[in-house]
């Protein structure tokens, strides 16, 4: 989002000052997966270039991390290719694994179902998309490639389309 730039020295200052000079240590909950394990120890990596010191706890996917993670709620930090990406309602849910809570943000969203507007709706998105940058309740650190091979007769299919599923509601064949 460019709210908050790599900075790995405003990073140590930030946790003297919050009173922990020499780092602490967490554990991430990671599925089994191939792009779990290696963010996590991309992650890993990039905590202890602060003095942090990131522990990497393999749960398998679905089951283990579901119970623990999803709905126990039981986890320091965790990793997980997300169904949803697009979906900004789920900062609202309560419960939801993020315990993420913001008045504004939610009143922000009851605003957006209440206009049928859409610039209103732009505006207001807008808006909570911006407490979300400040609050930072959850990070989308990357999407995974999607390849995508077709008869050149397919058309109004979104070609790099930014989540994993394809939208086929403009798609036609051409004769």
């Amino acid at each position: 989002t460019g709210v908050y730039p790599y900075d790995a020295e405003k990073a140590k200052a930030l946790l003297s000052e919050a009173g922990y000079p020499n780092g602490f240590s967490f554990t991430m909950k990671a599925p089994q997966m191939a792009y779990a394990q290696r963010s996590s120890q991309i992650l890993q990596a990039m905590f202890a270039e602060i003095g942090v010191t990131m522990n990497i706890e393999t749960t398998e996917f679905p089951a283990k991390w579901v119970s623990d993670v999803l709905k126990a709620g039981d986890y320091d930090m965790t990793i997980v290719a997300h169904a949803e990406p697009m979906d900004i309602d789920i900062y609202a849910r309560d419960p939801y694994y993020f315990h993420y809570k913001n008045p504004a943000f939610n009143e922000i969203l009851a605003k957006v179902e209440a206009t049928a507007d859409p610039a209103e709706q732009d505006k207001l998105y807008g808006e909570a998309q911006t407490i979300l940058a400040e609050d930072v309740p959850a990070l989308f650190l990357f999407v995974m490639p999607k390849l995508g091979i077709w008869d050149a007769k397919l058309k109004g299919l979104w070609e790099n389309e930014p989540i994993p599923s394809n939208v086929l509601t403009e798609v036609f064949w051409e004769e």
